[in-house]
C-alpha cells in the first residue's frame, strides 16, 4: 500500500480516532492489574495463511493481525495484504470475537469488497472502516460505517478512489482520506490525493479537497486524518517513481489546506487523538540519521511526544478517560531490526508526555496491534498468532 520511503524507508508499521468503550466497567482497569507475559492463544487467520500459501507457492506476504479493534462488546480483526491485491485470492472478511471463551469461535460478520483491512476508527456510536483498496473497478472507493446493535453499511460513492486510507469525524461531518484519479492519470503515473467529506452519516461522499501531485509522475497520498480543536489535520507523502520525497502536513482551513509548520522532514505514518485539543502523531524523522518518533500536536504546536522517545511505536487504541494503549518496542532505528528477539512494551498515556507501563516482555514474533477486552491484553503478530496476557 505504502511504497518505501527510499532515503531508506522500507516497511512501516501499519497504520487510529474516537473512543471505543474499550474499558468496560465490570473490567478490571488495566492500570490496576499485574499482568503476566502473553501466552500463544489464538491463531484467527490461519485459513488465509494456508490458502493464500498454496496460491502463491511462498509465503511471502503480509500474515498479520494488523489490528484488534473493540466495538460494542465485540473484538474486531484486521488482516490481509493489499501490496499483493490477495482480496482476489481470498475474500477478506470482517472477523470478530463476542466473548474470550473460545479462541476458535470467531464471527464473520461481512465479506468486505477490499484487499485488506487494517485501520478500524470509532465515534462514540459508530465503527467506521475505510476501504483502503477496493477489489471492484469503476474508480470509486469505500468506507463501511457499523452502529451498535445493527448491520454494516458500505458507502461506495468516493469518486476517483484507488485508495482510501483514514477517516475521522467532526461533528456530524465525516473526513476521508486517500489517493486516486482518472483512467488517464492512473495511465500516466499521475497520482492525486484527496479529502472526501460526508454530512449523511457516511452514506454518501463527495470530493472536499483535490490536491494534485506537486511533480508528477509519481505517487501522491493522503494517508492520516488527525482532528484537534475541531480543526481537520491531513498527513501523507508525495513520491516519484522511486522513492517519497515530500512530506504532506496540512490543516484544512477556510481557504482550503494550509501548511503545518514544523513537520515537512516528517513521514507520518500513524494518528489519535488524545484529547479534543491535542492529538498524536507517530512516524520517521527524515535527516542525516533516520529514527521513529512520536510528537503531539496542540495550541502550542507540534512538540515532540517526551515519553515515547527511544520507541517504535506499532499501535494506538483510544481507551476510557482520554487515555491512550500504545504497543511499542524498545529502540527507534529505522528501519527496524528484522531479527529478534525483541522488547516489548505496553502502556497508557493521556499526553504524550508521560507513559505508564502495563507489560514489558521479550518477544521473538514482531507484534502489530494491541487492544484491552474483557480484563484480557490482547497482541496481534506478523505471524498471524494472538496471544494473550491475562492480569492479576
Amino acid at each position: 500500500m505504502i511504497p518505501v520511503l527510499t532515503l531508506l524507508l522500507a516497511c512501516t508499521p501499519t497504520p487510529d480516532t474516537g473512543a471505543t468503550g474499550l474499558d468496560d466497567p465490570g473490567w478490571p482497569d488495566i492500570q490496576e492489574v499485574t499482568l503476566a507475559a502473553p501466552e500463544l492463544w489464538a491463531e484467527p487467520i490461519a485459513d488465509y495463511i494456508a490458502t493464500n500459501a498454496e496460491e502463491l507457492g511462498h509465503d511471502d506476504f503480509l500474515q498479520g493481525v494488523h489490528e484488534l479493534y473493540p466495538f460494542d462488546g465485540r473484538l474486531y480483526i484486521g488482516y490481509g495484504d493489499a501490496n499483493l491485491n490477495l482480496g482476489r485470492v481470498t475474500p477478506i472478511e470482517l472477523r470478530a470475537w463476542e466473548s474470550l471463551d473460545d479462541p476458535d469461535a470467531w464471527i464473520s460478520e461481512l465479506v468486505v469488497d477490499e484487499e485488506q483491512v487494517d485501520h478500524f476508527r470509532s465515534t462514540d456510536d459508530t465503527l467506521l472502516l475505510p476501504g483502503v483498496d477496493a477489489t471492484e473497478d469503476d474508480l470509486l472507493g469505500n468506507v463501511y460505517t457499523l452502529s451498535p446493535g445493527g448491520d454494516w453499511s458500505k458507502s461506495r460513492t468516493l469518486e476517483y478512489a484507488w485508495h482510501v486510507h483514514d477517516i475521522a469525524a467532526i461533528g456530524d461531518t465525516l473526513y476521508a482520506c486517500g489517493s486516486g484519479g482518472t483512467l488517464d492519470d492512473y495511465d500516466e503515473s499521475d497520482v492525486n490525493a484527496y479529502v472526501w467529506r460526508s454530512d449523511d452519516d457516511g452514506e454518501t461522499f463527495v470530493i472536499d479537497q483535490a490536491y494534485d501531485h506537486p511533480d508528477p509522475p509519481g505517487d501522491n497520498r493522503f494517508t492520516n486524518l488527525l482532528v484537534v480543536d475541531d480543526t481537520l489535520h491531513v498527513f501523507g507523502y508525495a513520491s516519484d517513481l522511486s522513492s517519497i520525497n515530500r512530506f504532506h502536513a496540512f490543516a484544512l482551513g477556510a481557504d482550503g489546506l494550509e501548511t503545518v509548520s514544523g513537520l515537512s522532514r516528517v513521514f507520518v505514518t500513524r494518528t489519535e487523538s488524545l484529547a479534543p485539543d491535542r492529538g498524536l502523531l507517530v512516524g520517521v524523522s527524515v535527516g542525516t540519521v533516520l529514527t521513529w518518533r512520536a510528537w503531539t500536536v496542540g495550541a502550542e504546536g507540534v512538540e515532540v511526544a517526551s515519553a515515547l522517545d527511544g520507541l517504535t511505536i506499532l499501535d494506538l487504541l483510544p481507551i476510557d478517560d482520554g487515555r491512550t494503549l500504545v504497543l511499542a518496542v524498545e529502540g527507534n532505528e529505522y528501519p527496524s531490526p528484522t531479527d529478534g528477539p525483541w522488547q516489548a512494551v505496553v502502556g497508557v498515556t493521556t499526553d504524550g508526555a508521560a507513559l505508564d507501563t502495563v507489560l514489558s516482555w521479550e518477544t521473538d514474533r514482531w507484534p502489530e496491534s494491541a487492544a484491552w477486552f474483557e480484563g484480557s491484553l490482547l497482541v496481534g503478530m506478523a505471524d498471524g498468532t494472538v496471544w494473550r496476557a491475562e492480569g492479576g
